[in-house]
């Protein structure tokens, strides 16, 4: 049995976890995906971490063996470009990702939107700063 929303069922879409309790807030979305993948904070199996990760990043590189830390509204300093003032950014969630093989790790940042528009400009502003880091 499949949950769904009113307005949903015609448009093929199931229903989110936080739609079904009306609490629809950034924080929320990126605190549940924090806790769901942070190992320290979840019981969530190694591998159904690793099969999220996949989903969330679109690749296969993940395989259950690495090591998640969550980091919630990550900051991420810039200079601006018309007065070369440093700003500060806030990427929602980010992910640090030890793969345990090297010192490299992966990141994988993630900007929640709820309820508001996504914006291109602010996407290219919070990658240009996460890259400087």
């Amino acid at each position: 049995m499949t949950l769904e929303l009113e307005g949903r069922a015609e448009l093929g879409q199931r229903a989110n976890p936080f739609e079904i309790v009306g609490f629809q807030e950034e924080k929320a979305h990126t605190g549940f995906l924090a806790w769901l993948l942070d190992e320290s904070t979840s019981d969530v199996s190694a591998g159904l971490r690793a099969a999220l990760l996949n989903v969330l990043t679109g690749t296969t590189a993940f395989c259950g063996e690495e090591s998640i830390t969550a980091h919630r509204e990550y900051p991420c300093q810039y200079k601006d470009k018309e007065g070369g003032k440093k700003q500060t950014v806030f990427i929602d969630l980010v992910l640090e990702v030890d793969h345990g093989f090297s010192d490299d790790k992966s990141w994988v940042a993630i900007e929640a939107k709820v309820d508001s528009e996504l914006r291109v400009s602010q996407l290219k502003k919070s990658y240009a700063a996460f890259r400087r880091k």
